[in-house]
């Protein structure tokens, strides 16, 4: 009842102010009806003219018998009369006043009461809204994440579009080379036809008759070799043909498969909101020690998320900075081997006054040559792009062993007394950081580690010695990871974590260059 009339201000008001009233009017009653002592045997009261007792009422106290005969009162009964008045006023003053002081203890308990109240009602609206807001924002963290991988497969498509191109106009450029080429081997035959015509004229008819033969079978066998010329540029054309109807169902295998990975995401993101939605609906039908529970844990898990997302752009930041240098070294080397191709070519031009079998044969050189670099360009492009989906498939394996770890240690943290799965996790991480600056700061690298990774299975008992070394995976030359191993070792002792928990316990570290 008691907590009813919390609820309920005016109530609790009202109520309090009836018992109030009911206690003045005890307090009064009491105070009339109590029986002043029966005078001594030897000592006659007089009870007329006195003055009532309660100081509230005009009505007068009679006495509970009669004395037939009063006589006056001596000075002795008087003054115990007035002390006994004064006694009863006082009782009734100090009554009053701790009626007075309970009514306004009660007024302030109720005060406090609906102030506690009103508190308690506008910190649930802040932690309502709270939740709200924090659904929000990872709404919009999420849609933005979607935004920025969106943008980036289109510049990987650009890039791989002008990486197509690049490879179209040096396949255009060959074709011109090799026209060129054609165009000029006919104007020489042109040439050597009219010489020959000219000689014809002065030789004998005989002469005429056998240079004709000659040089037709001359005409012949040029025909012959530009037939087989014309038949290998129209292999090329095929061949070009075809892997660019390879390209273009690989882009398109590759755009349905964004779409798809857009709805899963769209479908993850309004299953999300949606479970956010009812989380909030049923946290405001708890109590409030399951409401400000709750309300940690989703705060703690926005914050793993969180710190989860920035890793991943992180990585993914790395990730495309290497990309790029990759890029830029790509593309050094193509302006190299396009400047070498130059300089063949023109050295090519100049043995083209030498014999005719000489030049025939630094022809079949020079194409032979174009074709090794347009291959190896297109497997160093076909290669680059198994070497991104790898980093990319990897990255995505290592999210989701992370997620499965922290979901082991969650679970083994149940079953165990100690430290929260979130602090012994924060503290690993806090950990593995700072083993990988000590090692960092001992290790020897060898030359050229541009794109290397190893990852570490590591596990160190008191004070900080390795217990277990394990290189679980290892992206990089036989040099690298020795030195890596060898810089591990160079590092004992390692610092001490946070928790003592973690000695004992496998730590899994990435390092790169």
């Amino acid at each position: 009842m008691f907590k009813e009339l919390l609820k309920n201000p005016v109530a609790l008001f009202w109520a309090i102010v009836i018992h109030i009233i009911v206690l003045i009017l005890l307090i009064l009653g009491f105070q009339l009806n109590k029986q002043p002592k029966p005078p001594e045997e030897s000592v006659a009261v007089q009870v007329k003219g006195l003055q009532p007792l309660a100081e509230t009422t005009p009505t007068t106290t009679e006495a509970p018998y009669l004395i037939e005969e009063p006589k006056a009162q001596s000075e002795p009964t008087q003054t115990a009369t007035q002390k006994q008045q004064e006694q009863d006023r006082q009782l009734r003053e100090q009554a009053r006043r701790e009626a007075l002081a309970e009514a306004a203890a009660i007024a302030k308990a109720e005060k406090e009461a609906e102030r506690q109240r009103l508190a308690d009602e506008k910190k649930q609206a802040q932690m309502e809204q709270a939740a709200l807001e924090q659904a929000r924002r990872e709404a919009e963290t999420e849609r933005k994440r979607q935004e920025a991988e969106e943008r980036k497969a289109e510049r990987e498509r650009q890039q791989a579009l002008e990486v197509e191109r690049q490879a179209d106009e040096a396949r255009q450029q060959a074709l011109k080379l090799e026209r060129e080429r054609k165009e000029q081997a006919e104007k020489e035959l042109a040439e050597e036809r009219r010489k020959a015509d000219e000689a014809e004229q002065a030789l004998a008819e005989k002469k005429r008759e056998q240079e004709r033969a000659e040089e037709q079978a001359r005409k012949e066998a040029a025909e012959r070799e530009l037939d087989r010329e014309r038949r290998k540029a129209e292999e090329a054309e095929k061949q070009l043909a075809q892997e660019r109807e390879e390209r273009e169902k690989a882009e398109q295998a590759w755009a349905e498969k964004q779409k798809q990975l857009q709805a899963e995401r769209d479908a993850e993101q309004q299953a999300l909101i949606k479970r956010v939605e009812e989380e909030a609906r049923k946290k405001k039908e708890e109590d409030e020690k399951r409401e400000a529970a709750e309300i940690e844990r989703k705060i703690k898990e926005a914050e793993e998320k969180r710190l989860a997302d920035e890793k991943k752009r992180q990585e993914e930041k790395e990730l495309a900075e290497k990309r790029a240098a990759y890029q830029e070294k790509w593309k050094a080397e193509q302006e190299k081997l396009k400047q070498e191709a130059e300089d063949k070519a023109k050295a090519e031009e100049a043995a083209k006054r030498k014999a005719e079998e000489e030049r025939k044969l630094a022809e079949s050189k020079t194409r032979e040559d174009q074709e090794r670099r347009l291959r190896e360009s297109s497997e160093r492009a076909r290669e680059q792009a198994a070497a991104e989906a790898k980093a990319k498939a990897e990255a995505e394996e290592k999210s989701k062993q992370a997620e499965a770890e922290r979901a082991r240690k969650e679970a083994e943290a149940k079953q165990n007394t100690g430290p929260s799965p979130q602090a012994i996790e924060n503290a690993a991480l806090a950990w593995g950081a700072q083993i990988k600056r000590r090692v960092s700061s001992r290790w020897n690298q060898p030359a050229d580690t541009f794109g290397m990774r190893a990852t570490v299975s590591l596990s160190v008992k008191p004070p900080g010695n390795i217990r277990e070394l394990r290189v679980t995976d290892c992206n990089g030359s036989p040099q690298f990871c020795d030195s890596l191993i060898a810089a591990l070792h160079r590092s004992e002792p390692f610092p001490e974590p946070d928790l003592p928990e973690l000695y004992n316990q496998n730590l899994r570290l990435i390092f790169e260059p």
